[in-house]
């Protein structure tokens, strides 16, 4: 990342006038591409470059009366735009939206052309980018912004279904993006579209499994997650030996194995809960119980509380956090599995042994560096002290 005084410097050398000419005479197509990326991608790191550059009404001027010819360059322009407003009023409506269709311009006489090159699919990939962050933004308002839905439905939900199979993983990104902005009541336009790419998506999913990309892997958990809230238990089924398979497998806790194992929990427990293989659901409850809830119990107790914290801050507690959530959720009620697996497996009395432990782990958070950590923490504890003791009264 750009350290904060990276505009001055290219101020005081000259560097932005440099490229802001370069991009203003537009010497070659190349060379403006270049440069407007540049700055895209700048624009998108450094806030105080953003904040800057959204204030020089002459570069705004500049750019404002370029004649682009190149389909990338127009989309970079339109992204630093889109940048620049974003920053400077918080983009409204009719911005966002006409923001959208400049985008959706280019983009669809790109994929009318029916281009492979791999700048059609960088167009494709910078729009749905630009589509995921508008998403998120518009997701954080309450309630759901309807003409912000009806530009979803209307527009960009058919630009996904167009371009998933040349940039699947941008438009999962952007589709996730736009399922967390619907809050669980997604139009029927965004279920079709969850359920036409599902198969092409647990394809995908079961080949990545087998990559090293913890990233990609992220990715495609967490699109499956929020997706699986439209999705039945029986649908994902087919993906669950290989998922428990790369979960056993993954190894110590960082950021993003501790995100993966969040989404495996969430997919998982729904698999589990609704299955009627007893063998599978007791296979998900020792990932969820000795893999999540056990195991790093056991490793935060054999390890300096310094060393914990310098090597993984707070992931262990976020771990143990979402793992006790599934606890919950697979046995919050006497079902088909519950007696075999929790009350004469050992869970019952595994999750005794192990709650003055989570305590002790819950008094050492620190709430004004964690605050909201601590408040999940406490919850997921004071549920687990309430769920013993419903389960003490079931067993009788």
């Amino acid at each position: 990342m750009f350290h904060s005084d990276v505009l001055p410097k290219l101020v005081s050398n000259d560097i932005l006038k440099f490229i802001i000419v370069l991009i203003e005479r537009n010497y070659t197509k190349k060379v403006t591409l270049s440069a407007l990326e540049f700055l895209y991608d700048l624009s998108t790191i450094s806030a105080p470059f953003i904040e800057a550059f959204s204030q020089d009404e002459n570069i705004k001027q500049i750019l404002s009366g370029l004649n682009l010819s190149n389909d990338l360059s127009k989309v970079y322009l339109i992204g630093l735009h889109f940048q620049t407003l974003e920053f400077s009023n918080g983009l409204d409506d009719n911005q966002t939206i006409q923001v959208a269709d400049n985008l959706l311009a280019v983009a669809n006489k790109v994929s009318e052309e029916n281009s492979r090159a791999e700048s059609s699919i960088k167009v494709y990939e910078l729009v749905l980018d630009i589509f995921a962050t508008i998403a998120e933004i518009k997701g954080q308002e309450e309630p759901v912004n309807t003409k912000i839905s009806g530009l979803f439905e209307s527009h960009v939900v058919p630009f996904l279904r167009v371009v998933f199979e040349l940039a699947n993983v941008k438009v999962l990104q952007c589709l996730t993006n736009i399922l967390c902005f619907y809050r669980n009541e997604a139009p029927e336009s965004v279920v079709e579209l969850v359920n036409s790419i599902r198969p092409s998506v647990l394809q995908q999913l079961s080949q990545k499994l087998e990559e090293p990309d913890l990233e990609t892997i992220n990715l495609y958990l967490g699109y499956l997650e929020v997706s699986s809230e439209i999705t039945s238990a029986d649908k994902l089924r087919p993906l669950a030996e290989v998922l428990l398979k790369f979960a056993f497998q993954l190894g110590e806790i960082t950021p993003v194995s501790a995100q993966i194992t969040g989404h495996l929990l969430h997919i998982l427990t729904k698999i589990g809960k609704h299955s009627d293989d007893l063998e599978l659901t007791t296979s998900i409850t020792k990932f969820i119980v000795d893999k999540n809830f056990v195991e790093p119990i056991t490793y935060y107790n054999s390890t300096r509380l310094g060393e914990l914290r310098k090597k993984h801050q707070y992931l262990i507690e976020t771990v143990l956090v979402d793992s006790t959530n599934s606890i919950f959720d697979l046995f919050d009620d006497d079902y088909p599995y519950n007696k075999p697996i929790y009350h004469e497996g050992g869970l019952h009395q595994l999750l005794k042994d192990n709650l003055p432990y989570y305590k002790k782990i819950y008094k050492a958070i620190d709430k004004n560096s964690e605050p909201q950590l601590k408040v999940l923490y406490e919850e997921a504890f004071q549920n687990l002290e309430r769920f013993i003791q419903y389960k003490e009264g079931e067993a009788k």
